[in-house]
């Protein structure tokens, strides 16, 4: 909670740009996504395949909302 709350002071009135900070919110969000998957949902004694899955899903979405949001600001 505590990179959340850094990341929109950062994006609000920090010395980083809006473009860094919105970078560290959404790979901060992944981050978060990516743990509660794996240990609530169990998916850590998921087979291996599942897994490879599961991450390079993750990896692909961040990338194509990054790219997004390059590509229109």
């Amino acid at each position: 909670m505590l990179l959340t709350r850094a990341s929109a002071w950062l994006l609000a009135d920090g010395p980083i740009g809006p473009s860094v900070a919105t970078t560290g919110a959404l790979l901060i969000a992944a981050a978060k996504g990516r743990w509660v998957i794996l240990h609530f949902m169990e998916l850590c004694e998921a087979p291996a395949r599942t897994r490879v899955f599961f991450e390079a899903t993750i990896i692909a979405a961040v990338a194509v909302i990054l790219m997004i949001c390059t590509a229109t600001s």
